[in-house]
């Protein structure tokens, strides 16, 4: 029961995180500012370009095409967004979209979340969520994080 309800509370502070997210503009209908920016009509993840069966698949199985872009996607937890931003949404986990970069996102706080170091915002949030603040790595202890 208890795991069960940190899901809960795990799953709807990803809801509250992708809201806040929107609110300040990272989030959107669309790619976001500068997804697309140059990848001329292709969707990118993790590096890898989407064959259009690919791209077929993902709008049968959520409902919509996803718009042109460069993104990033956690396989372990399903969490995604625009290369250089934190997290706005989520997807099923477990797509094969190749190997997250810890860079990805361009994270700026010392916290790795499946091996994505957090930016800011998003490390804000997720210390909200959990209750507690969540504190960089110690020089020389490698990076604290974890995963889902």
């Amino acid at each position: 029961m208890k795991k069960y309800l940190l899901s809960m509370k795990i799953f709807s502070g990803v809801i509250i995180l992708i809201l806040s997210l929107s609110t300040y503009g990272i989030a959107g209908s669309s790619a976001g500012n500068g997804a697309s920016s140059n990848t001329h009509g292709r969707v990118i993840v993790n590096g890898i370009t989407l064959s259009s069966s690919d791209v077929a698949e993902l709008k049968t199985l959520y409902g919509f095409e996803p718009q042109p872009g460069s993104y990033w996607y956690d396989a372990r937890c399903g969490l995604y967004g625009v290369v250089g931003y934190p997290a706005y949404g989520v997807m099923y986990a477990g797509h094969d979209f190749g190997t997250l970069s810890s860079t990805v996102s361009h994270g700026n706080t010392g916290v790795y979340i499946n091996g994505r170091e957090l930016p800011r915002e998003e490390l804000y949030y997720w210390s909200q969520l959990l209750g507690s603040w969540i504190q960089p790595s110690v020089p020389g202890h490698g990076p604290v994080g974890f995963g889902f």
